[in-house]
């Protein structure tokens, strides 16, 4: 203990038993608080992760995904000639499904839409849940056209993949956004530009399905 004591600066000759004990119990006070803090940094970031998952699943949300945007922008600034594209995915009839079948069904369905996104995408992209019914998908080294089909791709497939419920089937349709990235973004003028193209897309889709009918 006492050369403890002189590490911490105490002369040997000041170094009486009631000096040692009340050290002792400063050093024992000092190492509590350490571990208090310790468990109380634990805790912070133990609720940290949880406000970044989506109440409903384990799936990152929305807050998740500005993260991982500024991210990428700061990285894309520092790295520059790496392609990086965010995708917004969209349920086209979400507040029909949930009247019609039920807020149970619009749940399963939109739960389904995300296991298969998160299925299909590479494991380098970063998926997150933006609300209920918005998808969103930061897809790394990929140019915007290539983003683009991969995009139409998960939307056709699950078109030709009907969700079964009770004794019938509930047909999906999602719309897609793409924004390729720049440096001179922030996450959310970005995220906001992919929501915009989802609007544009599915707008396109309704007129060329209605000039198709007629």
């Amino acid at each position: 203990m006492s050369a403890k004591l002189e590490e911490l600066g105490i002369p040997q000759y000041e170094i009486t038993p009631s000096v040692s004990i009340a050290v002792n119990g400063l050093l024992d006070h000092i190492e509590q608080l350490n571990k208090s803090l310790t468990a109380l940094r634990e805790q912070f970031e133990s609720l940290q992760a949880l406000v970044d998952v989506d109440a409903t699943s384990t799936i990152p949300n929305r807050r998740a995904l500005i993260k991982r945007l500024n991210w990428s922008i700061a990285m894309g600034k520092r790295y520059s000639g790496s392609a990086t594209s965010l995708v917004s995915f969209s349920l086209s009839d979400y507040e029909q499904i949930n009247r019609t079948y039920g807020y149970q069904a619009g749940a399963r369905v939109a739960g389904h839409v995300a296991e298969f996104i998160a299925a299909n995408i590479r494991d380098t992209d970063f998926f997150a849940r933006i609300n209920e019914s918005q998808f969103g998908v930061i897809m790394y080294f990929a140019e915007f056209a290539d983003v683009k089909t991969k995009a139409e791709k998960l939307c056709a497939e699950l078109r030709a993949m009907p969700l079964r419920w009770n004794n019938g089937v509930i047909n999906i349709s999602l719309a897609y956004g793409v924004h390729a990235i720049t440096a001179a973004d922030d996450a959310e003028t970005a995220l906001l530009a992919s929501l915009n193209a989802v609007f544009v897309q599915s707008s396109k889709s309704k007129f060329e399905q209605i000039n198709f009918k007629t």
